[in-house]
């Protein structure tokens, strides 16, 4: 039964990573530090667990759930939006060390160097983890909650459901534990099939982790209802006027990989192109590239999209002047003739007939 649960959580963990290493294969220029730490804390993973087994010994099942969590902190600190970046290096550095002492300890104990630990020292390692999680996400919320401007500045529906969501992941890891030991002490063994079930869940919560940064989502499973949400609230967002002066480093990055983005593959041309269309591909979060946009062009997503459109269709319309005003519509990603007109006269000033019928004099005039 041990081996059978440490294949499904080597198995689940390689295929978390190779669907992450794949896309930053895909994406390289557009892949940043998050999504190419986190391939290396599931590798990271594998090769403890791995360990782990050649150790052997009667309370593999928490020592494996100890190998999931020293996988699983790193990630939940790269996908939080409690914690700034140096914040979360600390943590990913003392995670580090401590996957690399683990295995080779467990070595150590493989080739009878050292003795295994017992099993209160290995239940004690899970719970102290546990309750670390459970500890510094709350530490992280009164630091947000302390300051009343930054409340009432991010105060929206999307911002207190990414709480809720890093809330409850972390109470799962703490139901995990605790259901962990409940079972193993009402059974009197930490072996069998309620170490095989718990087991299974504790790395579907690493899987699940890890495809929010490979999809940059929150759900994870509700992508639908996701990009509902904050497309909503994208259209009543109100702009900020662009301040040059104060753009940040970290927002000039994001709005280069952006623009960068809509330049070589053109994902407005799709008429469907969402923020988290985009989110999956620049690896970031949504707010990031609202901000971005909006500090350097003064436009929200949706504008910003709409003037690459619209300058498709001019560039279009030059090339090939026969084509009609619903086709040049068709044909840059709008979804109906309205939306095209509106668009058009608010980056042009007039409607697109209009502008067709004096660009096509113009083409006339050349060839005569």
């Amino acid at each position: 039964m041990n081996i059978i649960a440490y294949l499904i959580v080597s198995v689940s963990l390689l295929c978390a990573m190779i669907v992450l290493s794949v896309k930053n294969v895909r994406y390289k220029e557009l892949a940043d530090r998050k999504t190419r730490t986190v391939p290396l804390f599931l590798l990271a993973c594998i090769l403890l667990v791995s360990a782990d087994l050649t150790a052997g010994g009667g309370d593999m099942p928490l020592r494996l759930s100890w190998d999931l969590m020293l996988c699983m902190i790193p990630v939940m600190f790269l996908t939080s939006s409690l914690w700034k970046r140096e914040q979360a290096e600390v943590i990913l550095r003392v995670c580090g060390a401590a996957t690399v002492l683990t295995a080779a300890y467990y070595l150590a104990v493989a080739f009878s160097l050292l003795e295994m630990l017992p099993s209160v020292w290995s239940a004690g390692g899970v719970m102290l983890l546990a309750l670390s999680v459970a500890g510094l996400f709350i530490y992280g919320l009164w630091r947000h909650i302390r300051d009343v401007r930054a409340v009432m500045k991010n105060g929206t529906v999307w911002f207190n459901v990414s709480l809720g969501t890093e809330a409850l992941y972390s109470i799962v890891v703490l139901m995990h534990v605790l259901v962990f030991l409940f079972v193993s002490s009402a059974a009197g063994t930490y072996s069998g099939v309620h170490s095989l079930i718990l087991t299974v869940l504790l790395v579907a919560t690493v899987c699940a982790l890890a495809a929010r940064v490979a999809f940059d989502s929150v759900f994870v499973f509700m992508h639908v209802h996701e990009r509902r949400i904050v497309e909503s609230m994208k259209m009543t967002q109100v702009e900020v006027v662009p301040d040059t002066s104060r753009i940040e480093e970290q927002y000039k990055d994001i709005f280069e990989r952006v623009t960068e983005y809509f330049e070589v593959h053109k994902p407005y041309l799709n008429g469907e192109l969402t923020i988290n269309d985009v989110v999956k591909v620049v690896y970031t979060n949504k707010l990031y590239i609202s901000r971005a946009i909006s500090q350097f062009t003064g436009r929200n997503f949706c504008q910003f999209v709409n003037y690459y459109r619209v300058m498709y269709s001019m560039e279009l319309f030059r090339s090939s002047p026969e084509l009609k005003i619903h086709e040049l519509a068709n044909f840059s990603g709008f979804n109906s003739v309205v939306s095209f007109n509106m668009a058009f006269r608010l980056f042009m000033g007039e409607i697109p007939s209009e502008w067709c019928r004096r660009e096509r004099g113009k083409l006339l005039r050349k060839k005569k």
